[in-house]
């Protein structure tokens, strides 16, 4: 997978390490089943001491409360933004437009999320 970053645009008078562009990712999948995801600001909540629920699922599977196809969540992830693009064929390629104040030394995945439609 290839990530080329584009941008055109004008710094500020007042900011000028912060320029307001137009911006974009050219993106080129080369494989089939590729995926990018972009998050900012992760986090995830743990369930602790899973041990306790053990022997709560067992009873329950063995008087048929518990499915075979049920499990326990153990942990679970939040984002404040968040850009998922994937491809199910090889030798993708996706244009993507974004537009704002982009900070050019910012990580590939604060630029995929930043005011992307």
């Amino acid at each position: 997978m290839a990530v080329q970053f584009r941008a055109n645009g004008t710094a500020s008078s007042l900011f000028p390490e912060l320029p307001n562009a137009n911006a974009g990712f050219d993106i080129t999948m080369n494989s089939a089943n590729s995926w990018l995801l972009a998050l900012v600001d992760r986090r995830i909540a743990v369930l602790d001491d899973l041990d306790r629920f053990r022997r709560a699922i067992l009873n329950s599977y063995h008087w048929g409360v518990w499915k075979p196809d049920w499990a326990l969540l153990t942990s679970v992830a939040t984002v404040d933004r968040m850009t998922l693009i994937a491809s199910t064929t090889s030798g993708t390629n996706v244009a993507m437009s974004v537009s704002g104040q982009f900070d050019p030394a910012a990580p590939h995945e604060l630029k995929l999320t930043a005011g992307a439609p």
